[in-house]
């Protein structure tokens, strides 16, 4: 049985632990990514919320409906564009008959654009292997971000939800960590209407499992949710928007598996801006360059990242050196890092959201940095960085940096699927953390907890840094 934890933060502490569950396993550095091999679930029950007549009556009609066809390439993050177009195929079944839900609303959206909605569903993941999509990630995160390297078995994984694979036999091939992924559900969440705006969610599950006795060491459960759409843009071009959403998801929660099992991210350091009580965080390293400013209510949650004015279409950003200055007193380890590297991501916006990752620079080792391509005119950009570092020479990351306002829009079936599992306690790391029984589950506080230096796995549009580039 896993024990869940219960946890209370405590305002700027840091939370790197001198030691990663990878590590706490005490297995050989020999890792295999093991997949699941069934369908996740669909749940699109923002159509159903009263609305719904005929459910299912879709899936037949849309199965092999959609071409995966064009729009793709500006989710490919990164180091992690090898491995997204292949899975980017038309035709296939599709998952857990994904499209049928949606058929039937007729009573939420119009006619054609149910019918749309339906054929955009179907199409949008006919071809996506979720499963093994989300099992390269997680070894594409490993390989670029660790000095690990991580192998992908395709035929080990659970072929049920229920089923939890023997993994022993794989010690005497020299395999001492087994890292479980699952996507588990996916779908639609929103209010209703007659182009109501919802948002997708995409949830998953990891297990890191010791060949030695083939029982899990540590667990996560993990969710994405994408920003709010009208049902007539999900619709829209084939569900191109859909595609991209799906690519961002499996992305992001791969690494943020890798970020916890092997990097020791599982939280991050927040850090206070501005007096008491309109005050915000930031998580992980504050921006120095451009000036971080603010704008929004503190009382009603919209304190967000105001957008700074940059004069060049090649800008300098800059942020603080790690280890800060008041991190370093706190956690004295911080201050015994080793090979210091920065990682920067910067997003062009549309619409507020995070569309586009037009810019990316690994393992810099300043904290600052003059992009080296120009941007575009008249632009908005979100932006981004992390510090990567080996502490007694082990690898350690915080989590990307953002502020730490929680975000109201968070759903409740990102908010079910979030859990922490281990059968270490982390209270001298900074937290104060209640060991509990509930079957792996974190018993949550409510939404306040769910920020990016918290429970969210991803950042909301909201919380990004952002800039606008001078006009032409």
């Amino acid at each position: 049985m896993i024990v869940a934890l219960v946890v209370i933060a405590i305002q700027g502490c840091a939370v790197t632990p001198p030691q990663a569950p990878f590590e706490q396993a005490g297995t050989s550095q020999r890792i295999v990514v093991a997949p699941a091999r069934y369908d996740p679930e669909s749940n699109f029950s923002t159509f159903a919320r009263g609305y719904l007549t005929g459910a299912g009556k879709g899936a037949a009609e849309g199965a092999a409906t959609g071409a995966i066809a064009g729009g793709v390439s500006s989710l490919m993050l990164g180091p992690f564009a090898p491995l997204v177009a292949p899975f980017l195929i038309a035709g296939g079944a599709a998952i857990g008959g994904v499209g049928g839900s949606a058929y039937g609303a007729a009573k939420s959206v119009p006619e054609q654009d149910a019918k749309a909605i339906d054929r955009m569903l179907n199409g949008a993941v006919a071809g996506l292997r979720l499963q093994e999509a989300m099992g390269k990630a997680t070894v594409t995160a490993a390989s670029t971000f660790t000095p690990y390297r991580a192998e992908l078995a395709m035929d080990i994984g659970p072929v049920s939800k229920s089923e939890s694979p023997d993994y022993h036999s794989l010690q005497g091939r020299g395999i001492g960590t087994v890292i479980e992924v699952r996507v588990v559900q996916l779908g639609f969440e929103g209010g209703g209407g007659k182009d109501p705006e919802i948002s997708f969610f995409l949830t998953a599950e990891a297990r890191m499992i010791d060949t030695v006795n083939s029982k899990a060491t540590w667990a996560r459960g993990l969710a994405y949710q994408s920003p709010e759409f009208r049902a007539s843009r999900w619709a829209e071009r084939e569900g191109a928007l859909l595609r991209l959403e799906l690519i961002r998801a499996y992305v992001t929660l791969a690494e943020r598996i890798v970020e916890s099992f092997m990097l020791g991210a599982g939280f991050s350091p927040r850090t206070t801006m501005g007096p008491w009580p309109a005050h915000d965080f930031v998580c992980g390293l504050v921006p120095t360059e451009p000036k971080l400013e603010w704008e929004g209510n503190w009382l009603e949650h919209t304190l967000r990242p105001a957008r700074a004015e940059v004069g060049s279409y090649k800008p300098t950003v800059a942020w603080q050196t790690f280890p800060p200055a008041d991190m370093a007193r706190k956690e004295p380890d911080l201050r015994t890092a080793q090979e210091v590297r920065y990682d920067l991501r910067i997003w062009r916006e549309v619409g507020g959201a995070a569309e586009e990752l037009v810019y990316e620079r690994l393992a810099l080792v300043t904290p600052r940095h003059t992009l080296e391509t120009a941007l575009a005119p008249s632009t908005g950009y979100l932006w981004s960085v992390r510090p990567r570092f080996t502490l007694a020479g082990k690898p350690r990351a915080w989590r990307w940096s953002a502020s730490d306002e929680r975000w109201p829009d968070v759903e409740q079936q990102v908010q079910d699927a979030v859990y922490f599992g281990s059968p270490w306690d982390e209270r001298r790391y900074g937290e104060l953390l209640i060991g509990a029984l509930s079957g792996g589950r974190v018993p949550q506080a409510g939404k306040g907890d769910f920020t990016p230096c918290r429970y969210l796995d991803f950042i909301p549009p909201p919380n990004y840094f952002r800039f606008r580039t001078p006009p032409m």
